[in-house]
């Protein structure tokens, strides 16, 4: 919760959740997750070695330093949420580990926090450490964050305004515990030394969180990956912003007719009933093809209905060829990330990089669309074009488009971020988003908001909420990160920057004709310089 006082140290309302590999420098067995930070790194935190902002080649957006980390792996999972934005109070938090300076460890976790769009920032912390009954669980990786706030309170100082963490953790065991923490404590801290839902040979992962914007609850997803012919997504949720959670299990459970499942989804319209919980596998009945599934609730997620499948071959929308997400079962080098929004009607709103069935070279067609739902039926539409769907970074790291989505309070607009390069910039990537009405119009042309040749803006996460502006332009939360040693060095000290006064328009809202399956003719990446905000790319 936070108090008003000169200094503005909050003290916040948090919650973990930890799991955990074996220690040692080698790959964990999450998919797309390779950590190869030890489980003692030693070092602090340094003076900062550049100025507090950094331009961008965009006119209306300025990169502002929110956060000093000692490496790049606080946000180096593709399945985790790291920035969290409450719209109705405007404050937007970004979690990350700030020392290693413990051993054997990864140091103490905190949280950053803005009350003024981005302009400063302030950290809250540590949440675990010294003063917590578990001391012992310092090894933490790859944390989500989300916050509560129940009443819609506007005053981002308010008492009803909790932030709220889970991470995973490495261990000398597996994905396998449980850890929870408070202010009550300050910072008491629960423990469950496992769960049912969670096996040594079947290890369990945390991913990104939600919030049910009407009542508050707080939810995080849990995959476990395939093995042995079973895969299963359930999730944790929390009605007191973290002191006490629930675990439902198997929300979509083991099935006949799926291989590989990776990213867990899960959403809620504004009216806090109907959801969604989804992801994305390889649906072995058909062709192969790594589409998306979901099941649905309508009473706030006390119970689901049945396994579905997107019918992804048959979307209007998509061309014949490119109707594959990512790759073809099991290449699962092909996957790309994706995410999803539930919108004021209740229908989902999926987006992620498709690729050519025909072609799994790496050099076919690959485009990033949205399928969405609207009146029983299912449309695709394109976001843009992509060259690209890997990066190479240091220390055998890969950065992916990092597709993501958001949506506005009442759920009529949605927005998107991804990431690419320009054709000048060579490897380095600039990020980019588009904007479009639910109930009208076709995505935006992108915007490149970065537009920074020289740097590689990568391991981005945009809040899942923006803050509504006018006219349905809403201010986009996103972060990026730049390596250690000038961007070259994964183990060393990096940093967090937030990209400030990034606003999604979608355009007019009036007398828009919604033509589901519409597709650009020829359309190509560049077509879109120069860029509106900065003329002379």
């Amino acid at each position: 919760m936070f108090h008003r006082k000169a200094t503005m140290m909050l003290c916040a309302l948090v919650a973990m959740v930890i799991a955990v590999p074996a220690f040692g420098k080698g790959p964990e067995v999450k998919s797309k997750v390779l950590d190869l930070e030890g489980a003692s790194q030693p070092g602090t935190i340094p003076a900062r070695s550049i100025g507090t902002n950094q331009t961008t080649g965009n006119s209306t957006v300025t990169a502002v330093l929110a956060a000093q980390l000692p490496n790049a792996y606080s946000s180096q999972s593709s399945n985790t949420n790291l920035i969290a934005c409450d719209p109705y109070s405007g404050l937007v938090t970004i979690v990350h580990r700030q020392t290693t300076d413990i051993s054997p460890t990864s140091g103490y976790m905190y949280y950053t926090a803005s009350f003024d769009n981005g302009v400063n920032w302030v950290d809250v912390g540590p949440w675990n450490g010294q003063n917590t009954p578990y001391t012992v669980i310092e090894t933490i990786r790859h944390p989500n964050m989300i916050i509560s706030n129940p009443t819609q309170n506007s005053d981002p100082f308010s008492t009803d305004i909790k932030p709220v963490m889970f991470t995973n953790t490495l261990w000398p065991a597996d994905w396998a515990t449980l850890l929870t923490a408070t202010d009550a404590g300050p910072f008491l801290q629960t423990f469950y030394a496992s769960d049912t839902f969670t096996t040594i040979t079947n290890p369990r992962f945390v991913e990104e969180m939600t919030v049910n914007q009407s009542t508050g609850r707080v939810y995080a997803t849990v995959t476990e990956p395939f093995f042995n012919g079973v895969a299963r997504h359930g999730f944790y949720w929390s009605d007191d912003a973290g002191t006490t959670w629930n675990f439902v299990p198997e929300v979509i459970s083991a099935a006949a007719n799926f291989g590989l499942t990776d990213k867990a989804m899960l959403d809620f319209a504004p009216d806090g009933n109907n959801g969604i919980y989804g992801f994305d596998g390889g649906d072995l009945t058909s062709s192969g093809e790594w589409k998306f599934a979901y099941m649905e609730t309508n009473d706030g997620g006390a119970s689901w209905g049945a396994l579905n499948w997107v019918p992804i071959a048959s979307v209007s929308g998509l061309t014949t060829t490119v109707n594959s997400l990512g790759g073809e079962f099991p290449f699962v080098d092909f996957i790309a990330e994706c995410d999803m929004v539930v919108d004021a009607n209740g229908d989902p709103h999926f987006a992620g990089v498709f690729q050519d069935t025909l072609d799994l070279t790496g050099n076919s067609s690959k485009s990033l669309y949205e399928i969405y739902r609207k009146d029983g039926a299912w449309y695709g539409k394109l976001i843009s074009m992509v060259d690209s769907t890997r990066f190479d970074l240091p220390g055998g790291l890969q950065a992916r488009n990092e597709t993501e989505l958001a949506r506005n309070t009442d759920g009529t607009v949605i927005y998107a971020k991804w990431i690419h390069p320009t054709p000048d910039s060579g490897n380095n990537n600039d990020v980019w988003i588009s904007a479009r009405w639910v109930d009208g119009g076709d995505w935006t042309p992108p915007v490149n908001v970065t537009n920074t040749p020289g740097i590689n803006e990568k391991y981005t996460n945009l809040a899942s909420r923006v803050t509504d502006e006018t006219e349905g332009d809403g201010r986009m939360h996103i972060y990026y990160t730049i390596f250690g040693d000038g961007d070259t060095n994964d183990l060393a000290p990096s940093e967090f920057w937030y990209l400030t006064d990034v606003i999604g328009d979608p355009g007019p809202g009036v007398g828009i004709e919604d033509t589901p399956g519409a597709l650009p003719a020829d359309f190509v990446l560049h077509q879109n310089y120069p860029n509106p905000f900065n003329p002379s790319t």
